[in-house]
């Protein structure tokens, strides 16, 4: 393979954390995107235009991805760094926001999650990401 075409492929093959954080979020997406539809489909809400926009979101972060992807190979390839850390944090942070993601559907499909401390907190940290007061929260 030409070395121009390696240096954006080598912060993937040659680093095992960048890998299991890449099968992480692609796992991640996989999974909110049916459970989202489930619950979606569960409070009777389905709408092509929410769905629509999800998956522009789905694709932005995939994007975001491959730009990371394409940083480090350049840093590789110029600095012989060894290491990914745009790619790793990036890939880290977007596996993070999937599966608080994750969480939220599951909160929406089961109010009663919201029972449990490790999953109210949760609830509380996504519902205070997305601007909600704190008083906002169900079961708090």
């Amino acid at each position: 393979m030409p070395v121009y075409i390696d240096v954006f492929i080598s912060p993937i093959r040659d680093n095992m954390l960048a890998q299991v954080l890449c099968v992480a979020m692609f796992v991640g997406v996989a999974l909110d995107v049916v459970l989202g539809l489930i619950g979606a489909a569960l409070r009777h809400e389905i709408s092509s235009s929410k769905m629509r926009a999800g998956i522009q979101h789905k694709i932005a972060e995939f994007g975001l991805l491959i730009a990371a992807d394409i940083i480090d190979g350049m840093l590789a390839g110029g600095f012989q760094l060894g290491i990914a850390p745009v790619l790793v944090s990036t890939a880290g942070f977007l596996a993070l926001m999937e599966l608080f993601s994750i969480c939220e559907n599951c909160l929406l499909m089961n109010p009663d999650f919201t029972d449990v401390p490790v999953v109210g907190m949760v609830a509380k940290m996504v519902h205070e990401a997305k601007g909600g007061d704190r008083e906002d929260v169900p079961n708090e």
